[in-house]
């Protein structure tokens, strides 16, 4: 069996609410809202916000936020998703990543260029890629870490693929986002 690792770094819920289980919301999860910037397609970003609304069983069979795009990010707890031109982060293989996510500003990028150095890879956009990134990146808003589950969305191996959230991985994002 294998297991999706955890991070300590991850969405931080308001601190109004300690237990967002009690959040008004007809299924007790609460909404994360999902602000994408211009310069990147909404529908591939709402389907990889799917992967995780619709992935892990109804909202009714999973503890983590439900994700829904909104206008602005003037509602907390928000997350941004951009389009950067240019170089993403090092990744812990020493390779440009395509996408990260920052806890701190709840941001979510994508970069242009991406691969080992010099980083000349240009990031596929399809809708596909952009969706696979959306989602991986969702997966560290919930605290989860690249592993290794074969197909899953948390798998670096898959960038760019048809991936989804796996049952390990939907296991990991509900102990990691119940109190």
């Amino acid at each position: 069996m294998q297991f999706a690792r955890f991070s300590s770094v991850a969405l931080r819920l308001p601190k109004h609410a300690p237990n967002h289980r009690t959040r008004a919301s007809p299924t007790g999860t609460y909404a994360v809202f999902v602000f994408v910037e211009p310069g990147l397609s909404t529908i591939a970003v709402g389907n990889g916000l799917d992967v995780w609304n619709n992935g892990c069983g109804n909202s009714d069979a999973h503890r983590y936020p439900i994700f829904t795009e909104s206008s602005s990010c003037s509602t907390s707890p928000c997350l941004d998703v951009k389009l950067q031109t240019g170089l993403g982060p090092l990744d812990d293989d020493g390779n440009y990543a395509p996408s990260s996510f920052n806890p701190a500003t709840g941001t979510i990028t994508i970069y242009t260029l991406y691969g080992p150095p010099p980083g000349n890879q240009t990031t596929p956009l399809d809708d596909a890629s952009v969706r696979f990134y959306t989602a991986h990146e969702v997966g560290h808003a919930l605290g989860l870490k690249e592993d290794s589950c074969s197909g899953g969305v948390m798998n670096g191996a898959n960038f760019g693929g048809a991936s989804t959230a796996v049952y390990e991985e939907c296991q990991t994002a509900d102990f990691m986002n119940t109190t």
